[in-house]
């Protein structure tokens, strides 16, 4: 590997993102880093007054980033900060590819137009959300809480479908197909959903599921909950129904971990003990040992996010590294 650029952190980062010229990082002190992916310069430093921040989404234009926090959640642009609204614990922000932002806000389903124009919201539930991801048309959210997982179809108040799980559901994916609904829950179980009925389990995980998510074709699901990274085949017509999955090893733990754009397969995973790996799912198989495609020799990273098809950027405690992937 090869380090590109470094740039310092004042604190903890909780989350990071990257989307076209911009890199963003989310710091456990409140205040949002926004840096040039390219060279690491420093573009902005910003406190928005949300106290801890929960997570940081750097739009698909790559020129504005959501972030959400304890005490609200708001949207970052080269003008300065605008914080859309305070006082409701907020978990995550979520973009689609025209530019409309969700938010999981609360109770409630945040959902704003392109040109950050408020476009709708949903009926406060009973606790506090999740998680939220978009479907596969980028039209209909679904949110995750406390007993399952609740679809919104646009403009919905009050969801249209509801895929129930007793306990918290901590996190929650749409497949690219738009055939799954997956869910992480607290309980260490990984849920599965057929849109038009059906479902099934991911029992044997040994923690809590605090990260579930496709890689862009829809063909791969990965979570955390375990000393490794497992990862689902969906390719058949019945989901990994009756399969095994690629069981991507060597971590303490499994952290954090981020699908390559246009991957074909190809994930990049945090372990508890700080050292980050590089995977190509479809070269690994279920009941074998897996064998990574790089091993980047950390031992105190806590996030990380793709740049391009060959760089990565990695959160330690304190700095950001790109580091480019050496064939």
């Amino acid at each position: 590997m090869r380090v590109l650029w470094s740039a310092p952190l004042a604190e903890q980062p909780a989350a990071i993102s990257v989307s076209g010229a911009l890199a963003a990082v989310a710091g456990t002190d409140g205040a949002l880093r926004v840096l040039d992916s390219e060279c690491g310069r420093l573009v902005a430093e910003v406190n928005p007054g949300l106290d801890m921040l929960t997570d940081v989404a750097v739009s698909p234009s790559g020129t504005a980033v959501a972030l959400t926090g304890a005490r609200g959640h708001g949207v970052w642009e080269s003008s300065g900060i605008l914080v859309k609204e305070s006082g409701a614990w907020c978990t995550r922000a979520v973009w689609a590819d025209n530019g409309r932002l969700a938010v999981a806000a609360g109770k409630s389903v945040v959902v704003y137009a392109a040109d950050g124009s408020p476009a709708w919201r949903t009926e406060p539930g009973r606790h506090t959300l999740t998680d939220v991801a978009w479907d596969a048309k980028q039209r209909s959210v679904a949110a995750s809480g406390y007993g399952g997982v609740r679809m919104f179809a646009r403009h919905s108040p009050r969801p249209v479908h509801e895929y129930a799980h007793a306990g918290p559901n901590l996190c929650v994916a749409v497949s690219a197909t738009g055939r799954w609904v997956c869910s992480g829950n607290q309980d260490a179980v990984g849920r599965v959903w057929k849109t038009n009925g059906g479902d099934l389990q991911m029992p044997g995980l040994h923690t809590k599921v605090t990260k579930v998510r496709f890689d862009p074709t829809g063909r791969w699901l990965a979570n955390t909950g375990h000393s490794v990274l497992p990862v689902w085949d969906f390719g058949g017509a019945s989901g990994p129904a009756g399969s095994r999955p690629r069981m991507l090893g060597g971590h303490g733990s499994v952290v954090d971990f981020a699908w390559r754009g246009c991957s074909l397969g190809v994930v990049a995973s945090v372990g508890s003990e700080g050292e980050v790996r590089v995977w190509s799912v479809p070269d690994q198989q279920p009941g074998r040992p897996a064998v990574p495609l790089a091993d980047l020799g950390y031992d105190d990273a806590v996030r990380v996010a793709w740049i391009d098809l060959d760089t990565l950027a990695v959160a330690r405690p304190d700095r950001v590294d790109a580091v480019r992937l050496e064939p």
